[in-house]
């Protein structure tokens, strides 16, 4: 697997490297700004992953991807992590009619945001 993050390529199959990983249990994860957001391409797939964990990263993503915001056509698969308990993560793939379009994959941090708001905001796409 090859991702690649900004100006990064982690490359799993090459020997020494490998991708990045979740920070171990008990360590500090920084508070993020409104202006912080994560994206990796996972190179020769066409897929782009977007880790969503800010009400402005959210606004953002909502306003650029005509499938989430409800008025552009496409196909999209929603999966919910944490449920019946509580809402964690949201999971929404997108992929636009337009040819040559990447899959986009939004985890989105229902924690971090809060659950409200990201039902909310993403309602136009449930209707």
């Amino acid at each position: 697997v090859v991702l690649s993050q900004q100006n990064e390529v982690f490359d799993s199959t090459k020997s020494g490297t490998s991708t990045p990983s979740l920070p171990k249990s008990g360590t500090s994860i920084p508070t993020p700004t409104t202006e912080q957001s994560s994206t990796w391409v996972i190179e020769n797939t066409g897929m782009q992953i977007k880790y969503v964990q800010t009400k402005a990263n959210l606004k953002k993503c909502l306003s650029s991807n005509e499938i989430l915001n409800g008025t552009g056509e496409g196909l999209c698969a929603i999966d919910c992590e944490g449920v019946p308990d509580s809402l964690d993560l949201i999971q929404i793939a997108t992929l636009p009619q337009q040819a040559g379009s990447l899959i986009t994959i939004y985890v989105i941090d229902c924690t971090m945001i809060g659950i409200e708001l990201v039902c909310n905001s993403i309602l136009p796409l449930l209707q």
